[in-house]
């Protein structure tokens, strides 16, 4: 039976329309959790049991993890999954089968997109074909629901295979396009950035194009295509980039050189050399990563020595890419682990941590028991950085250290092997004295699943610094990259996080803009006010959602979303409007509605607001008599300032108002309309004022109206108001009379 589901497997995976990933091309594999279940005192479900090839074994998550747990591949470059075949449970024999869950819902990602399953309860191979396929660096699979239960291990997987399309171009819908605009892109300073992202997602289709773009007679977008070869790391490239390791011109000389080490080309090492030996600064510095990415044993030497007294980027580099020259590497740097230097030694701890060795891995456990605290934390960084169980649990027991280096190292360490069970762990961490720790800390629990994001939420909204809570913020955008997630940021008490909020909404497009109105029209005062604000700058595009939602908002958010559409100007928000003027239960809504009003007849046009117009009127010279003063003074406002003549004796009856504010929002108002009905009463209330009352603001209010209406019988009055003992309202008088 065992002989059967092998050959039932690999039957299934040939296909001539895809090619198989091969283990060369998976750089690792990462999962959730993995069951402690042994026999004979050997683990079961270890996750390498998932490629292996062998459906006998398998790997087994914890038995109290099945929804939720993932796993994750990670590619050696970029990869295009169009099919993944695999073995559900533990396919060993019935009663094991039975022992483990099983898939019954999977979630295929990768690049932030995704592809749902539905999977029947099938005890041999299943295969899910993915159309279009997916791209990535990695790809992550989660088990949303299971079939049995965990009973010997959570839910089982015995083998997996991933497929590639031949031709992803034939495949993939708009990508000849996106390939097409990215390299005509290429060669424009301004959107170089972007056309380069776009053509490191795309991969491997892109290298034909980028290979015809390496002519020298357009030397920037050569020499960028040359980059883009060396990063996407097709050796296939190599002929077609060997002549301009001779070029004359430097700029794409240099180019090319620096591509062929990325692609492991021997040939041309000693002209890289020559380049970094002559030159100095940045140009040293790019010239040091093309020596670090090739491999070549002869510059290892070099390597070794930038890694300790290079510049900070030629040390980084070095540390990155230490792996390439594999065993070789280790012997290499041994000589600084003896050193009484302590940089020296932390630096060969953290760069051995790339080097897929056994001997590296003895010397990086070694490196744990060191007496130097920055030693130890290069040891758990570089042993964080090769994964695996054992690893994992050694670096979780230092989380207690005395020394800050040695807890952050550890709090970052943890988020890189993302099991659920270091939450407490990291928690505590989280509350560290230290801020990079706390920090660190904050950052793996966002990669340790959904248990964390209770932690994640008050952290970010109330964490006792910015750095922390924005940290943490980043970890839940990650972990739930949905725009309510970031809406629930925009109350956070800090403002990077707002601001790391704010620009997660607008990345998100029209779903964000949707969350946001929703968020307007809700019921959580706290995150209302930083919605609106955002709308506001996102402008008029969001009036038909506003509109659509307004209808179901509550009393209280009824202010934020007429306060939105007077912003707006929308003429549409009119008919949503008028009814709150008259009906409206609050005066802060009333007001509301009359702004809104008042700036919706501002901003449309003749043709759209016309046939509206003489509603709105009707309802503003309706709320005149309405009994909140605020609400009477917003009306007579809006009446001024849409200049409606007809409200004119209406206004002229309130310059006798006990309120001062209204009487002189009326003046302003008449004043702005300019009948020449209204002038009788100012100068009645001027003289009134200038006889009995010592009030220079509405005098100065009056002069300004009487001069904007005019005629003879103003005259009298502005020249009698040169001579008023207050300067504003003779100089008032004085500019109406020039």
């Amino acid at each position: 039976m065992r002989t059967l589901a092998i050959s039932l497997f690999l039957a299934g995976a040939a296909s001539a329309a895809d090619l198989p990933i091969t283990r060369v091309q998976i750089r690792r594999v990462d999962v959730s959790s993995t069951s402690a279940a042994q026999a004979k005192g050997k683990a079961l479900y270890l996750k390498r049991n998932l490629i292996d090839g062998h459906d006998w074994s398998a790997w087994g998550s914890r038995a109290e993890e099945t929804a939720g747990a993932w796993l994750q591949v990670q590619f050696d470059r970029v990869r295009y999954v169009s099919r993944v075949d695999f073995v559900p449970g533990h396919a060993r024999d019935a009663r094991t089968f039975r022992g483990c869950a099983r898939p019954a819902t999977l979630v295929v990602s990768a690049a932030g997109e995704t592809r749902r399953f539905e999977l029947a309860d099938e005890r041999w191979r299943q295969s899910l074909t993915i159309e279009p396929p997916l791209a990535g660096h990695s790809l992550r699979i989660t088990v949303e629901t299971v079939h049995g239960e965990a009973r010997a291990a959570g839910v089982c997987l015995s083998e997996l295979r991933l497929r590639a399309p031949a031709d992803p171009t034939a495949r993939i819908p708009g990508l000849p396009s996106r390939l097409e605009l990215s390299i005509s892109l290429l060669a424009d300073d301004s959107r170089a950035r972007h056309a380069r992202r776009e053509l490191l997602a795309i991969g491997a289709p892109a290298v034909p194009a980028l290979q015809r773009a390496l002519d020298p007679a357009n030397p920037n977008l050569a020499s960028r295509a040359a980059e883009l070869l060396g990063r996407i790391g097709d050796r296939g490239a190599i002929p077609a980039l060997a002549p301009l390791a001779e070029h004359p011109d430097q700029q794409l000389r240099h180019a090319g050189l620096w591509a062929l080490s990325a692609l492991g080309s021997g040939a041309h090492i000693d002209a890289v050399r020559a380049w970094f030996d002559e030159t100095a600064g940045k140009e040293r510095d790019h010239a040091f990563e093309a020596l670090a990415r090739s491999g070549d044993a002869r510059v290892l030497e070099v390597v070794v020595a930038e890694l300790v007294d290079g510049s900070e980027r030629r040390r980084a580099a070095a540390a990155e890419h230490l792996g390439r020259f594999g065993a070789d590497a280790v012997s290499a740097v041994e000589p600084l682990l003896r050193s009484n230097v302590r940089r020296e030694r932390a630096a060969a701890l953290y760069a051995l941590g790339s080097v897929e060795h056994p001997d590296a891995e003895t010397l990086l456990r070694d490196g744990l028991a060191d007496t130097d605290n920055d030693s130890r934390a290069a040891a758990v960084r570089g042993l964080a950085r090769r994964g695996g169980a054992d690893a994992h649990a050694r670096i979780a027991t230092l989380w207690s250290s005395r020394y800050s280096d040695v807890r952050g190292a550890v709090a970052e360490a943890l988020g890189r092997f993302g099991d659920p069970e270091d939450k407490e762990t990291l928690e505590l961490l989280a509350s560290d004295g230290s801020m990079s720790v706390r920090r660190a800390a904050a950052r793996s629990l966002g990669r340790i699943g959904a248990s964390a994001r209770p932690t994640l939420r008050r952290l970010a909204l109330l964490g006792p610094e910015g750095a922390t809570a924005s940290a943490a913020a980043e970890g839940l955008l990650e972990s739930v990259p949905a725009p309510s997630t970031a809406v629930t940021l925009l109350r956070s008490r800090h403002e990077e996080v707002r601001t790391l909020a704010a620009d997660a909404i607008r990345a998100h497009g029209p779903a964000g803009r949707l969350a946001l109105v929703r968020a307007v029209t809700g019921e959580v005062d706290l995150v209302r006010g930083p919605a609106a604000t955002l709308l506001r700058q996102i402008g008029a595009d969001a009036a038909p959602d506003l509109l659509v939602a307004a209808h179901q908002a509550g009393p209280a958010a009824l202010p934020e979303v007429l306060g939105l559409l007077a912003g707006y100007g929308d003429p549409a928000g009119v008919g949503f409007a008028v009814p709150l003027v008259r009906e409206g239960a609050d005066m802060t809504v009333r007001v509301a509605a009359i702004r809104a009003l008042q700036h919706c007849a501002a901003a449309g046009t003749q043709a759209r607001v016309g046939a509206q117009r003489e509603q709105i009127e009707g309802v503003l010279l309706g709320a005149l008599d309405d009994p909140s003063p605020e609400v009477h003074l917003a009306a007579i406002e809006a009446l001024g300032t849409m200049q409606v003549g007809q409200a004119t004796e209406a206004l002229a009856t309130r310059l006798g108002s006990e309120d001062r504010s209204i009487r002189r929002a009326a003046v302003r108002a008449l004043g702005t309309i300019r009948q020449r009905v209204a002038l009788g009463p100012l100068v009645d209330a001027f003289q009134h004022t200038n006889a009995r009352e010592d009030d220079p603001a509405l005098r100065e209010d009056l002069v300004v109206a009487i001069g904007r209406i005019g005629g003879r019988a103003s005259l009298k009055v502005l020249i009698g108001a040169l001579e008023d003992s207050d300067a504003r309202v003779s100089q008032a008088a004085e500019r109406a009379l020039q």
